[in-house]
């Protein structure tokens, strides 16, 4: 890759952010808003769920819900931004969580330990704990849902964790094999493995170490991502989730067409982004019965 083409990709990459942090203000400002209105569908409750200080945010439906959504695991969802303080937050996933509570769904939003302070593992022991928390707190498995460093946040715990109640991951644009090289975010992945071989945080070499074992213990796998993203190739995830088949795992793999890194959040084509996403998503992990049906192939594409 070229200094000129990487120089491309990530002044791409930042106008793509930047338009996704305005829409993240709008959108959790409509949220809470919504939260805050009289007959309100949605209530909005956040606690601490470790000993670390760190938040979860708890969206849950106000009024009954469907026999099928009540037996459905709760939703957690983990923002990205390369692992840094400044770049993602748990208010990201706000719109997402939103809808989803007015379809009945619990869905929380969760913090956790930032770089440049906490390199690996803080950010993926917290995790494990949210799981945990929310996980005991409502009595139901968690669906752990995540995109970028969230998605590999996500994708560790899922592989690493069994112990855990997860009824599956969704990988969101996640890289997976951090001894590669990233340039759009070689600065952070250097500072989130300092003292850590990348071997060590890398969800690629875990789903290496599955072959030749059992996985009935393993969560199903939902890798999403975009043939367009410049951050984290679509090989990352075209080899992952050979390895995962290879070793036997649960994997459904789908190419996103002419989206890139940001493509859950921005489209500029389509004001509806987020409910399009969400409505291929869960048409994908619920595929019948399901309240959410998507009429039409998703067509998208980032700016």
């Amino acid at each position: 890759m070229s200094i000129a083409t990487i120089v491309k990709a990530y002044l791409r990459t930042w106008a793509e952010w930047y338009v996704h942090i305005v829409l993240v203000v709008c959108r959790t400002s409509r949220a809470w808003w919504t939260a805050l209105s009289p007959n309100s569908p949605v209530m909005i409750s956040t606690a601490k769920y470790n000993t670390f200080g760190q938040l979860l945010t708890l969206y849950q439906p106000n009024g009954p819900v469907s026999k099928t959504i009540a037996t459905r695991p709760a939703i957690l969802m983990v923002h990205g931004g390369a692992w840094t303080l400044g770049i993602g937050s748990r208010f990201d996933f706000a719109s997402h969580c939103l809808y989803l509570v007015r379809q009945g769904y619990t869905v929380a939003t969760v913090s956790y330990r930032l770089l440049p302070k906490h390199p690996y593992p803080a950010a993926y022991n917290d995790l494990c704990d949210a799981v945990g928390w929310l996980s005991h707190s409502l009595g139901k498995p968690v669906l752990l849902m995540g995109h970028s460093a969230g998605g590999h946040l996500s994708l560790l715990v899922g592989l690493r964790d069994t112990q855990l109640s997860i009824a599956g991951v969704v990988s969101l644009s996640a890289p997976t094999d951090l001894s590669a090289l990233l340039p759009v975010i070689e600065v952070e992945k250097r500072m989130f493995l300092r003292g850590t071989r990348p071997e060590d945080a890398s969800p690629a070499f875990y789903a290496q170490s599955l072959l030749g074992q059992p996985c009935d213990g393993l969560p199903p796998f939902y890798i999403f991502h975009g043939d367009r993203d410049v951050v984290v190739p679509l090989s990352q995830a075209q080899a992952f989730v050979d390895l995962l088949r290879s070793a036997g795992a649960r994997v459904h793999f789908h190419v996103m067409e002419g989206v890139g890194h940001w493509f859950p959040f921005v489209s500029e084509n389509n004001l509806g982004v987020v409910d399009a996403v969400l409505e291929e998503i869960f048409s994908t992990i619920f595929p019948s019965p399901s309240i959410l049906h998507l009429e039409a192939p998703l067509n998208i594409s980032l700016l």
